[in-house]
Formats: C-alpha cells, sequence, structure tokens
C-alpha cells in the first residue's frame, strides 16, 4: 500500500500500521490529516468534501434526505459564511 503525504515523514512505521489498522484502510481509500486554527481547517475540509462529492458525483438530485437536528446548537450563524 502506497501512502503520500508530505505528513508521513512525521510518523513512526508503527504510528502508520496503526492508522491503518484502526481506520481499517483498504486500497484505493483516502485518509485526509489537517492541521492549524479550527475555523480554518474546518472551512477548507468542508469545500474538499464537497469539491469529493462533485467530482465523484456521490449525491443524486432525485435523493430526498432528512435531517433531525437534536442536540443544539448544530449550526452556528457565522458572518464569514
Amino acid at each position: 500500500m502506497t501512502v503520500r503525504g508530505s505528513f508521513v515523514k512525521f510518523l513512526k512505521d508503527e504510528d502508520l500500521r496503526a492508522i491503518i489498522k484502526t481506520m481499517d484502510v483498504k486500497a484505493g481509500d483516502m485518509l485526509f490529516f489537517a492541521s492549524g486554527e479550527l475555523g480554518l481547517v474546518s472551512k477548507v475540509l468542508g469545500k474538499l468534501r464537497l469539491a469529493l462529492r462533485d467530482k465523484y458525483q456521490l449525491v443524486s438530485d432525485s435523493d430526498l434526505c432528512y435531517c433531525f437536528v437534536l442536540d443544539f446548537p448544530f449550526y452556528e450563524l457565522n458572518e464569514e459564511s
């Protein structure tokens, strides 16, 4: 299995094997790791999630999905959004 990324150089082999085992990584899977200020990382990973959704056509226009919010505040208003 090929593992690529700039952060790999900071991991010991046993740490990498533990991540692969814990996450049950299979050939073709992708894992993303990010660090930094929470707001910026969340925004960047959110945009990545949407880009991958569109690239791999993971959502059908004919799907109707429901979301039940039980633990408020699930969403917070943000002036930058």
